[in-house]
């Protein structure tokens, strides 16, 4: 899939789903979403059942930590929908409740 069809993948996402994916990018050949915890769930439902996207294969959920911000880690979920041969990366924002002492 080249650039310009993410992009446009990207965009259905985002008008489909008003205001739960906050932002996109391109990473080399692969399309980061960056989603609203607390919408984690309905873009994933949104990616899995939209036969735009079909990303019905979950490959991975990681952690990335900054340690310099208030809000410090971010989860990251890697899909792969095999119909369209793409991956795809949502990055969501976990907000603390207390402050780690770490």
């Amino acid at each position: 899939m080249s650039d310009e069809a993410l992009i446009d993948l990207a965009e259905h996402i985002t008008e489909s789903l008003k205001g739960a994916v906050s932002a996109h990018e391109m990473h080399g050949d692969e399309l980061i979403l960056f989603g609203r915890r607390e919408d984690v769930d309905k873009i994933l439902q949104f990616l899995r059942d939209d036969r735009e996207c079909a990303f019905r294969q979950l490959l991975d959920i990681t952690a990335l930590d900054y340690p310099q911000r208030e809000h410090r880690f971010d989860i990251v979920y890697q899909l792969l929908s095999v119909t369209q041969n793409q991956r795809i990366s949502l990055k969501s924002r976990l907000v603390n409740k207390r402050r780690c002492l770490l």
